[in-house]
Order: structure tokens, then C-alpha cells, then sequence
């Protein structure tokens, strides 16, 4: 069978659509940035991550919940190290700010 528009002649793989659709529609940049939470664990590592959890991202800034004051301080000091480490693992600079509350 010929196909008269030669982009057509071979099926398109469904990654490939689906990826073109997120893009289209700004959810790609959307499911970049919730890597920070699904990775939050892994990325602050144990000590940080029994203490705390990161809930969401919104406008590249993650809103992580602390579970004690004394903790939220000493995290408000190591953000530019946390947000570098973010970075890093997900190779991406789309996360911008993190808050702490």
C-alpha cells in the first residue's frame, strides 16, 4: 500500500505521539518538575527524608511539609544545596525554589 504523503508511510510509535501531545500541551515541563517529588527521598537522602515530604510543584517551586521547626530552619540553610542536588539527579534546571513549611 502507498501512502501519498511519503511522512506517513511508516506507523508512528505511541511514545512518540504521546511525547508530542504533552509537549503541545505543557504537561511535559509539568511531569519534569514532579520528578523532584517522586524522587525526593533519593535526592535529600535518609536523614532529610524521615523528616520530611515534598508535596507538590508548582511554577518550579516544591512545597515540601518539615516536621518540626528546628528542622525547617537548618533546611532554609541548606536549600541552595538541596535545589543544586535537585538539579542534578534530574538533570534539569526547572525547579527554581523550594519552600519549606
Amino acid at each position: 500500500m502507498r501512502y501519498k504523503d511519503e511522512k506517513y508511510k511508516y506507523p508512528e510509535k505511541i511514545g512518540d505521539i504521546l511525547t508530542k501531545a504533552m509537549k503541545g500541551k505543557g504537561w511535559n515541563t509539568t511531569l519534569s518538575e514532579n520528578q523532584a517529588c517522586v524522587y525526593w527521598d533519593e535526592i535529600v537522602g535518609k536523614e532529610i527524608a524521615k523528616r520530611t515530604q515534598a508535596l507538590k510543584v508548582e511554577n518550579g517551586v516544591v512545597f515540601v511539609k518539615v516536621n518540626s521547626n528546628i528542622w525547617k530552619q537548618e533546611l532554609h540553610y541548606m536549600k541552595p544545596i538541596i535545589l543544586e542536588k535537585i538539579r542534578n539527579f534530574l538533570n534539569n534546571t526547572l525547579i527554581t525554589d523550594i519552600k519549606f513549611f
